[in-house]
C-alpha cells in the first residue's frame, strides 16, 4: 500500500507535455497580440521623440533671440550664410559662395544654442541642432555632401531654413532686413525638417530634394519667427501650385503664400 501510494503520487506529479497543435496556437496568439501593441508602442515613442524634437526648436529659437539681440535684430538665413565667410572651432576657413548655407552653424558654433563638439563624431552625437529621429528614418548617405561626418558637421545640425522666409530677410550681398520688421511673424515658420539637403524647404511639389520631411508620425515640427513651435500633419500645408522650388517674391517682400509660409 505504501509503494502503491508513492507511484500515485508520482504520476499526479507528472505534467502533460504540449502537443504541436496547442504550441502553435500559442506562438499565433502572442504574434497577433504582438501586432497589435507594437505600432501602439513605435507611435509613443515617436511622439517622445517629437516632443525632444520640439524643445529643441525651442532652443534654437532661443538661440536666435539672443544672436537677435547682440546683432541689432539681425539672424544669419540659409543665403547669408552662403555670401559670408564664416570660421569653425576646428580652424576650416568657409570663403563667401562655397557652397555651404550653414547657418545654423553660426549659432552652433556662435555660442548661442548646443552644436557639434568636433567634426570626427558626428553621428554619435545628439546636440539640439540635430532631429532625435531624422537619421534613424533617413539615410545619413543622403545627407548633403554625401553625408560625410565633416559635411554635417560644416551644416551645424539636421534642420531646415524656411527659403520663403529667408527671400523675405535677405536682400543679397550679404544686407539683410532686420527680423523685427518681417510682418507675420507668429504665422510664419523660420526653420522646419527638411529631407536631403537639410538646408532649406521650399513650397514646392514633392520630389525636388528641398520638401519637406514628415518622420514623425507624418507630421513636421516648425519653428516659427515668434519664437513657438508647433507640429503639423502632411495633410496641413499645401505644396506651391506652380511646383516651383525658388521663391517668388522679390527679395526683402512678404511672399504671397498662405501660412506657414
Amino acid at each position: 500500500m505504501k509503494m502503491w501510494r508513492s507511484h500515485a503520487c508520482a504520476r499526479g506529479r507528472r505534467q502533460r507535455a504540449f502537443t504541436l497543435v496547442e504550441m502553435l496556437v500559442v506562438i499565433a496568439i502572442i504574434a497577433i497580440l504582438a501586432s497589435l501593441v507594437l505600432p501602439t508602442l513605435n507611435k509613443a515613442m515617436e511622439a517622445a521623440r517629437s516632443a525632444q524634437c520640439q524643445n529643441n526648436l525651442r532652443q534654437i529659437g532661443s538661440g536666435y533671440s539672443g544672436y537677435a539681440n547682440d546683432f541689432n535684430s539681425f539672424i544669419p538665413t540659409c543665403d547669408y550664410a552662403f555670401d559670408v565667410p564664416f570660421t569653425y572651432p576646428n580652424g576650416t576657413y568657409s570663403a563667401p559662395g562655397t557652397g555651404k548655407r550653414r547657418y545654423i552653424a553660426f549659432l552652433a558654433y556662435g555660442g548661442y544654442v548646443q552644436g557639434f563638439s568636433n567634426s570626427s563624431n558626428v553621428l554619435k552625437e545628439k546636440p539640439l541642432t540635430v532631429c532625435p529621429s531624422f537619421w534613424p528614418d533617413f539615410p545619413v548617405s543622403n545627407s548633403w555632401g554625401g553625408g560625410s561626418p565633416s559635411s554635417i558637421y560644416y551644416l551645424g545640425g539636421t534642420y531646415a531654413f524656411n527659403s520663403h522666409f529667408c527671400r523675405t530677410l535677405y536682400l543679397g550681398g550679404a544686407r539683410l532686413k532686420r527680423l523685427t520688421t518681417v510682418p507675420r511673424l507668429s504665422q510664419r515658420f523660420m526653420v522646419g525638417e527638411g529631407q536631403s539637403s537639410q538646408i532649406r524647404v521650399c513650397a514646392n511639389e514633392s520630389g525636388t530634394g528641398y520638401d519637406l520631411w514628415w518622420g514623425h508620425n507624418e507630421c513636421s515640427n516648425f519653428l516659427y519667427g515668434d519664437g513657438h513651435v508647433k507640429s503639423l500633419h502632411a495633410s496641413a500645408i499645401a505644396p506651391s501650385a506652380t511646383g516651383s522650388v525658388w521663391p517668388s517674391q522679390t527679395a526683402g517682400a512678404d511672399t504671397p503664400l498662405e501660412a506657414p509660409w
